[in-house]
């Protein structure tokens, strides 16, 4: 049984496809795969509530990691940026026991992921790690 009431959601040409996961430790993390193309003007309008209400559910559960798997994605714009460093703003204001991290994987064949995501993780390097794979 799930932990967390969170779905698939998709909007346009992107969908973002929600997973519980467990690592080597037995402890459950998020996965979050990002498909397709964010090439909106304004995502935050459409994609803050459902990430408003993941990160919100993670804390509650006390769940300390999400991966985020970029590598199918094709575009992210510069407002689909903005939108994960506002998420990123989210995790840093929390008190030390509720912050959670973030591992992303990233195609480094794909020049604007291996550019782009790497200096998303200077915001938050002990909270960030990227895997280019």
């Amino acid at each position: 049984m799930p932990l967390l009431s969170v779905s698939d959601f998709s909007y346009e040409n992107i969908t973002l496809a929600y997973s519980e996961q467990t690592d080597e430790n037995g402890a459950v993390f998020v996965g979050l795969q990002f498909t397709g193309d964010m090439d909106m003007q304004d995502p935050d309008a459409v994609f803050m509530p459902y990430l408003q209400s993941l990160h919100s559910q993670m804390i509650q559960n006390g769940i300390k990691k999400i991966q985020l798997d970029f590598r199918p994605l094709r575009f992210l714009n510069s407002s689909g940026i903005k939108l994960m460093v506002k998420w990123v703003q989210m995790i840093l204001v929390l008190p030390p026991d509720k912050v959670y991290s973030m591992e992303i994987l990233a195609n480094s064949a794909v020049a604007w992921q291996d550019n782009c995501l790497k200096l998303l993780s200077l915001l938050a390097p002990k909270l960030i790690k990227i895997k280019l794979l």
